[in-house]
């Protein structure tokens, strides 16, 4: 979350309230923001919460010529780890270009922020470089799209198209570049409650669990891939965009005062 009246980052536990704040060393700069953990390669993410963190800021200023800028703040350091990068004028296929208003996809070590235009893509745990990827065929932008980690662990894409979603993934061709291919299309008419499918909306990813979030009329619903079950989850409709998040009750979380003790527990 950012509070405009202070100029800082909130990172935010919705579990046990904790904020963790960083102010802002250039505001009105970075508009898409990222939060990582930072407790080392062998983490597991089951116990992390409340410990050291990353927050990947990126952000574009200027009309389908643009710039693009992107930024890593460490809690521990509270300023930026690195100074601010700046890829230069990147040219998003003739249309001026703006990042949706979602998570991000971490995908081999890179963050992929989704634009109307383009992938902006944040190499956050290598070198910090700012690229462009391109998006699939023209005809491919549905009337809502998410990045998300795809079937094969590279970069993908969901688009709705009516009452289809349209998944697409990236893979290497013959001549060793990446690319897109078509993976498949989800029916949601059998999935879905009759009626439920006025004006919906891809809202969400949870990546660790495989499942897409959709934002209807009727509520918000869950689509694990795997199973391909949907499951409301809220009565809530329109609730777009959707961040999803993860907690563990383990031990070491409560004994440090992360979380609470169960219910229950002494």
């Amino acid at each position: 979350m950012y509070d405009y009246g202070s100029m800082e980052f909130v990172v935010w536990d919705p579990i046990t309230g904790r904020e963790r704040r960083i102010h802002d060393e250039v505001p009105d700069v970075y508009t898409n923001h990222a939060v990582l953990c930072a407790a080392g390669a062998g983490c597991d993410h089951s116990g992390c919460s409340g410990g050291p963190f990353l927050l990947a800021c990126v952000g574009l200023q200027g009309k389908i010529i643009v710039k693009a800028y992107g930024c890593i703040y460490s809690s521990e350091a509270g300023a930026p780890s690195v100074d601010p990068t700046y890829l230069g004028y990147i040219h998003f296929d003739h249309h001026e270009c703006d990042l949706e208003d979602q998570s991000a996809a971490l995908v081999g070590g890179a963050l992929h922020f989704f634009g109307n235009s383009g992938i902006l893509r944040y190499d956050v745990l290598g070198g910090r470089r700012l690229s462009v990827i391109e998006l699939p065929p023209a005809n491919f932008l549905g009337s809502s799209t998410i990045v998300m980690t795809a079937e094969n662990g590279g970069l993908g894409l969901a688009t709705l198209d009516g009452h289809y979603i349209d998944q697409w993934s990236t893979e290497t061709g013959p001549d060793g570049n990446a690319r897109w291919a078509h993976l498949k299309f989800i029916d949601l008419e059998p999935l879905l409650p009759a009626g439920s499918l006025k004006t919906p909306a891809l809202s969400g990813f949870a990546e660790d669990a495989n499942v897409i979030f959709m934002s209807t009329d009727d509520g918000t619903f869950t689509i694990t891939l795997k199973s391909m079950l949907a499951r409301k989850v809220c009565e809530m409709g329109k609730l777009n965009p959707v961040f999803p998040y993860v907690s563990f009750y383990t031990a070491a979380a409560c004994a440090r005062g992360t979380l609470a003790p169960p219910v229950g527990t002494q």
